[in-house]
């Protein structure tokens, strides 16, 4: 009797030792624990006012400080600076808020001119040969002077070249002074750069889209058809002076027509 209960705890304790080894060996695979990732948002450079900007101002950083913030936050924000393009803010921005891709205008814009041209001025277009443009590098923004060279006996406006020096009494008067370039098409050199190029280049004609009054109109209409123009950059409290055919000639005298009286 005692050795059937014994035959009986050993059958029983192998089926519990094989019931275990089954039951390790045909295990389900526990799913891994994925671990994830949260993702790092990027951050971008935008730029916020530390100062009231005025439409039409010109472009600068001076007004400007730069942060990092995240890129969702930065919707729109100007990211790329225009240095040296002649931008100006498209309109009045207010102190602390961030630059946007519309609050800055550049000249190659066709809006540019109305946005940046002054209440009660008008816009005008004026041709020059780079060989009258006695500046370095004009460009929007800058204020210039206008020389007009006049003769009695021959227009200026046609040739330079001036025929008869002793006959022609040339007149060199400022015509406009301090005037607002709005536009540039064109390069614009300074005498050195000039020597290094050809007549072809010296003769390319430069536009200058300037701010005038509107009642400076007919007098620019007029000066641009009769005198030869000579653009200076504008120095603040300086005025180019007068001068005349005599200034340099030395012993020049006009001509006087003299007339004969008729006698009946």
């Amino acid at each position: 009797m005692k050795q059937r209960i014994t035959y009986i705890f050993a059958l029983l304790a192998l089926g519990i030792g094989l019931y275990g080894v089954f039951t390790e060996l045909f295990k389900p695979e526990q799913p891994a624990v994925v671990q994830q990732q949260v993702p790092v948002e990027k951050k971008v450079k935008v730029w916020l006012t530390t100062a009231d900007i005025k439409k039409g101002q010109n472009f600068t950083t001076d007004h400007l400080a730069s942060e990092m913030r995240l890129e969702h936050d930065a919707d729109f924000a100007l990211l790329d600076l225009p240095y040296n393009q002649g931008a100006v803010f498209r309109h009045n921005i207010k102190d602390g808020e961030m630059l946007t891709q519309e609050d800055l205008i550049t000249p190659d814009n066709p809006e540019y001119i109305d946005t940046i041209i002054s209440p009660g001025m008008t816009p005008f277009p004026l041709g020059f040969e780079q060989r009258h443009i006695i500046a370095a590098g004009i460009k929007a923004g800058d204020y210039i002077d206008i020389l007009a060279l006049t003769s009695l006996q021959q227009n200026m406006s046609s040739s330079d070249r001036v025929e008869s020096p002793r006959a022609a009494n040339i007149d060199v008067k400022p015509l406009l002074n301090r005037i607002r370039v709005l536009a540039v098409q064109g390069k614009t050199y300074d005498d050195q750069d000039l020597v290094n190029y050809g007549t072809d280049e010296a003769s390319t004609v430069v536009t200058l889209v300037l701010e005038i009054p509107h009642r400076f109109i007919s007098k620019m209409t007029l000066a641009r058809r009769l005198s030869a123009l000579e653009i200076y950059k504008s120095k603040a409290a300086s005025r180019i002076p007068n001068a005349q055919t005599k200034d340099i000639l030395p012993g020049y005298q006009g001509i006087v027509e003299m007339r004969g009286s008729r006698r009946g």
